[in-house]
């Protein structure tokens, strides 16, 4: 996968859904004009698109694990995390939905904004299967259809061992 579609957190969670969530440390601001700033440790402002950057690469990451599967179109949600800024409580951007950000006040919250998320549609197609065949898809380096052959030629060797058993 091309470096350009490297996530900070791909949460992958069965009957819940498959998250990716942009985390920008640092001070965050944005200025009215639209721009977002980030600021170091060293006081240095950085511009940055928090927003299209996960976008990006959740479209990047559907598209390379899409190919790697044969199960139905990947739709992948995703947050961007400001965990050391605090937004204003009626904060809005036209870049995401303020569900869409979490900032330091509601970052005890991220898992009931990635459960919410879920109810629009992720947690239908999350089952543990599907979990398993995005995962293997992420890090196996073989030939990622071959990889998804060969995991469930062993549920199947596993489930005829089980059936075996029993009598």
């Amino acid at each position: 996968m091309p470096n350009a579609s490297r996530s900070d957190l791909i949460v992958v969670w069965p009957g819940k859904g498959i998250f990716l969530i942009e985390v920008k440390g640092g001070y965050i601001t944005h200025d009215p004009d639209g721009t977002w700033w980030s600021t170091d440790k060293h006081g240095e402002r950085h511009p940055i698109n928090p927003f299209h950057q996960a976008r990006r690469n959740a479209h990047a990451i559907e598209k390379y694990v899409e190919h790697a599967w044969s199960q139905s179109k990947l739709h992948l949600p995703w947050l961007v995390v400001f965990p050391h800024t605090d937004l204003t409580a009626g904060f809005t951007t036209v870049e995401a939905s303020r569900d869409r950000i979490v900032d330091r006040p509601y970052l005890s919250m991220l898992v009931d904004r990635l459960k919410d998320i879920g109810h629009d549609g992720a947690s239908a197609t999350a089952t543990a299967i599907r979990c398993e065949a995005f995962v293997q898809a992420m890090v196996d380096v073989r030939d990622p259809q071959q990889a998804l052959i060969d995991a469930d030629a062993e549920r199947t060797r596993r489930v005829a061992q089980l059936t075996e058993e029993q009598f």
